[in-house]
């Protein structure tokens, strides 16, 4: 607990993103990484093997972007920094960990960025009309190989949730539709080569056993994955003791945009 505490007093990070808990979510991300690492541990592997795998497909040299680096536990980053000249990894968050080891390394540049496009504003208090969404993230440069690492179901979490009181269900619905579809896009559209990786469904298991399911990206438009696994993200009894929880995760190649490069 102190380790936590100290890394969330130390890290840097935008003030709108302590204030709506992303600080708070980054490090509880640590911790159950910790707890449960080797529940973790096929998922996060099938993760790196997807990704290297799909940026091979993608010319040597050039540049690459990681949209949801987060605590690059899924991400192969030395994979991406033996094969491009650039890796941009982009997050709201920073960990000091992350920041310590890519300290002093050429090729690797870490960007603090709002994905979402609409956090700083929702902080800010501006919340009676649902949010316009904003390009991506370095939208308009030059990038060989995009990735999308286990973020696409997360995007909408924290606008929902500051949202939620001021606006109809049905229409945070639609609007949490129309980010994950935005982000899909503008995914497509910065580079020639571009992958997702996701969760897209949670399952609630009695030993093995699916007790419910519940969908996690709100109806939005995407072909069936090219890759599927499994994430145990919560064994019991980590969010009960009297079930497990576990996420379907899929892997896309995605075709690129017809305005992207």
């Amino acid at each position: 607990m102190l380790a936590e505490a100290l890394e969330y007093l130390l890290t840097p990070c935008p003030r709108w993103a302590r204030r709506l808990g992303l600080m708070h979510q980054a490090v509880s991300l640590r911790a159950r990484h910790r707890r449960h690492r080797a529940a973790w541990a096929p998922h996060l592997e099938a993760c790196r093997r997807f990704v290297t795998a799909a940026a091979a497909v993608a010319p040597e040299g050039g540049r690459a972007v990681v949209l949801g680096s987060g605590c690059l536990f899924d991400v192969p980053l030395e994979a991406l920094a033996a094969r491009f000249g650039e890796v941009v990894l982009v997050d709201a968050v920073h960990g000091l960990p992350e920041r310590l080891r890519l300290w002093r390394r050429s090729g690797l540049r870490l960007v603090e960025a709002d994905v979402t496009g609409v956090l700083a504003a929702l902080s800010a208090g501006e919340r009676s009309r649902l949010p316009d969404l904003p390009p991506l993230p370095l939208a308009g440069q030059r990038f060989d190989f995009a990735v999308s690492a286990n973020l696409l179901s997360q995007l909408p979490l924290f606008p929902l949730w500051t949202l939620e009181k001021h606006h109809a269900p049905e229409a945070l619905d639609g609007f949490a539709r129309a980010l994950i579809e935005r982000h899909l896009e503008g995914l497509r559209a910065l580079a020639p080569v571009s992958c997702l990786i996701s969760d897209f469904e949670r399952l609630y298991l009695d030993d093995g056993r699916v007790l419910e399911r519940e969908p996690l990206l709100h109806g939005a438009d995407i072909a069936p994955p090219d890759a599927e696994w499994r994430w145990d993200i919560a064994p019991r009894p980590e969010e009960s003791p009297d079930y497990d929880v576990a996420h379907r995760v899929g892997g896309w190649v995605l075709p690129p945009s017809g305005n992207g490069q």
